[in-house]
């Protein structure tokens, strides 16, 4: 009798398989984690520094007089605006890279001519803008490149235009000049994806319409250090860890869906079983006793029924109670009749309830 039950437990219980699938389920998430770590932390930092650099010299070049010996005076000094007769400019820009690169520019020279409310700087009374110099694109290759544009301002003819305007309309204003070296570029690295445009700007301020002014340089003169980085994978090296983790997620998705699978099917056969028992127990639950513990039985004297009709005609026969017993919960049940010489017992399973349906199936 008892190695009946274990054979019928056994047989309803099994899924052989189900260590091995996690085991291997654990070892191919394991590879898939590495390899997906090792594309995403692997890759290559790359940098490319380049300098760049600009200043606006000057020098103020007076009129003809009795009281200065140099036509020119230097920068930083301070000048009679009456005597003035134009400002010499120098602008100078230069870009330096760290290896060489295919790099585009232009470049302009404007002058634009301000005047404020002499109250409140914010109110713009008067503006007009010159372009006294226009380049055309520069495409080279190289790690390097310069400019250097030289340009006289015409200080009596922006002086005199203030001056008229404020005549003509009575107005007090702050009035300014400023002169600007405008620098458009592009350029691409070996090795980079990103293409790098910039537009830097050098300007000289001079006021306008003053006794005495003071020529002075903008904070905005160039003087930086700058630097792009890309981050990049190599392809040729990155190739067996995305083989890896393709083949490590397909085929833990695989286990996974044949685990789904064969869980979903071991509970629709449990439903199987759990419906006859009910039914079972509900039909005839008069003539059954539900015990703690199965009486022991050799067997040589164990006597297993095909169907529980069989089990009800022994006990019409010998006028018996029938003892149950469910011996693994959800999956074995059994119905027995203990008898002076015999042991009848009708086992109700998994295994048995899905090898009956596979037989009906089968004809």
């Amino acid at each position: 009798m008892k190695k009946i039950l274990e054979n019928h437990i056994k047989e309803s219980n099994k899924d052989s398989h189900f260590i091995p699938r996690m085991i291997a389920m654990a070892v191919f998430a394991a590879i898939f984690a590495y390899s997906f770590a090792t594309l995403v932390l692997d890759v290559e930092k790359k940098s490319f520094n380049y300098q760049q650099s600009g200043v606006a010299n000057y020098k103020v070049c007076l009129k003809e007089n009795t009281y200065f010996t140099d036509e020119c005076q230097p920068a930083g000094k301070q000048y009679i605006a009456s005597l003035i007769k134009d400002v010499k400019t120098d602008f100078r820009y230069s870009f330096r890279a760290d290896e060489k690169v295919d790099y585009q520019y232009n470049y302009d020279i404007v002058v634009r001519v301000t005047a404020t409310d002499g109250d409140s700087t914010d109110k713009v009374l008067y503006e007009s803008e010159d372009t006294l110099m226009t380049s055309q694109a520069v495409h080279k290759t190289g790690s390097e490149f310069a400019i250097d544009e030289a340009v006289d301002i015409d200080y009596g003819k922006y002086n005199r235009l203030i001056t008229q305007f404020r005549s003509d309309y009575g107005l007090t204003l702050k009035a300014n000049v400023a002169v600007t070296l405008n620098v458009h570029f592009s350029m691409r690295a070996d090795g980079f994806h990103e293409q790098i445009q910039n537009s830097e700007a050098i300007t000289l301020n001079i006021p306008l319409s003053e006794r005495t002014i003071n020529v002075s340089l903008e904070s905005d003169e160039i003087n930086t250090n700058d630097a792009i980085e890309e981050r990049t994978r190599d392809f040729n090296k990155s190739l067996p860890w995305i083989i890896a983790a393709d083949i490590s997620a397909t085929a833990f998705l695989s286990i996974m869906i044949i685990s789904i699978v064969i869980f979903v099917f071991r509970e629709s056969r449990r439903s199987d079983y759990d419906k006859e028992v009910s039914h079972i127990l509900r039909e005839y639950g008069q003539i059954i006793v539900e015990v703690d513990h199965l009486p022991r039985a050799s067997s040589e004297n164990a006597v297993e029924v095909g169907d529980f009709g069989e089990l009800l005609n022994v006990h019409d026969t010998i006028e018996k109670p029938i003892i149950y017993k469910e011996v693994s919960e959800g999956h074995c049940s059994v119905f027995m009749i203990e008898d002076s010489e015999t042991d009848y017992t009708y086992i109700v399973s998994l295994h048995k309830n899905a090898a009956t349906k596979k037989r009906k199936s089968s004809r």
